[in-house]
């Protein structure tokens, strides 16, 4: 496990979501870091960490994830009033150095992001910034695993960023898995919750079914097995309720082709009602 060794600052506002903070660890590298936050759970940790872990073994476009473990000498320097030291380890995403916001589309702000109008202005505004020849498919990727882990914070344009290479990535994955809290998660996908919101920077992007398939079978292909060992050093004092782990792994992992034939049909009705079209 990485242990923070010096805390550099806090990460800007239009950085993270949440009140993140920047450390340098012991493999000398940079790490964004979630820590408890006083007076709450730490599922948005968990979820963090686990959709992270899976998203990097699924292709989409975000830096890797570790857990970290966060010394005295680090709470220290931070506002006490904020997080919770008895919870000594969190959630660490790679620092990526030169990462930038991608701003909303110019005068968008009174526009409904669902309407043509914004369709048309999402997807110039994003070719100006990756170029003509951008394939988009990390767009997809990006929108099919958001409903696989039921994201529910999904709609933000906030969560796209940029690096230096002119590369878009996505970021922010602590409402997965239904949220913050350690709700009910249900026992099979339906489709009715799909593309409901869909992320306001796929608006004008998303409209071929066929490109989805690369990444229905990437995800076909993944397997639970493939994280047992990040779910059996899960720390105790995340405190996650008994039997969460096994009905959410039940859920994503249990009959992956069930969830892609109600994320077909939810594609299929929303075409059926001009939803994707300019």
């Amino acid at each position: 496990m990485l242990k923070a060794v010096k805390f550099v600052g806090f990460i800007e506002p239009d950085r993270a979501t949440s009140k993140c903070f920047h450390v340098t660890a012991t493999d000398g590298r940079d790490w964004v870091v979630r820590a408890r936050k006083l007076g709450y759970n730490a599922k948005r940790l968990f979820n963090e960490y686990l959709a992270g872990m899976i998203a990097c073994e699924f292709g989409l476009a975000r830096p890797k994830v570790q857990l970290i473990r966060i010394p005295y000498k680090i709470f220290k320097e931070l506002d006490e009033n904020d997080f919770d030291n008895s919870c000594s380890i969190g959630a660490a995403t790679e620092y990526v150095e030169g990462l930038e916001l991608i701003p909303k589309p110019p005068n968008s702000t009174n526009i409904d992001w669902t309407s043509p109008a914004f369709r048309v202005k999402n997807r110039t505004h994003l070719e100006s910034i990756l170029g003509p020849d951008y394939s988009f498919d990390q767009f997809y990727a990006q929108r099919v695993f958001a409903d696989w882990i039921l994201l529910e914070d999904d709609w933000k344009y906030e969560n796209l960023h940029i690096t230096p290479e002119n590369t878009p990535i996505f970021l922010d994955l602590d409402f997965a898995f239904n949220g913050g809290g350690w709700k009910d998660l249900p026992h099979v996908y339906d489709w009715i919750h799909m593309f409901s919101p869909q992320a306001p920077y796929c608006e004008g992007i998303i409209k071929e079914l066929s490109l989805f398939e690369p990444w229905f079978n990437k995800l076909r292909s993944l397997r639970k097995e493939m994280f047992q060992q990040a779910i059996d050093t899960l720390p105790m004092e995340w405190e996650i309720p008994t039997n969460y782990l096994d009905t959410l792994m039940n859920l994503l992992f249990g009959d992956i082709n069930h969830f892609l034939e109600q994320f077909e049909y939810a594609f299929e009705i929303k075409i059926g009602m001009n939803e994707f079209l300019d």
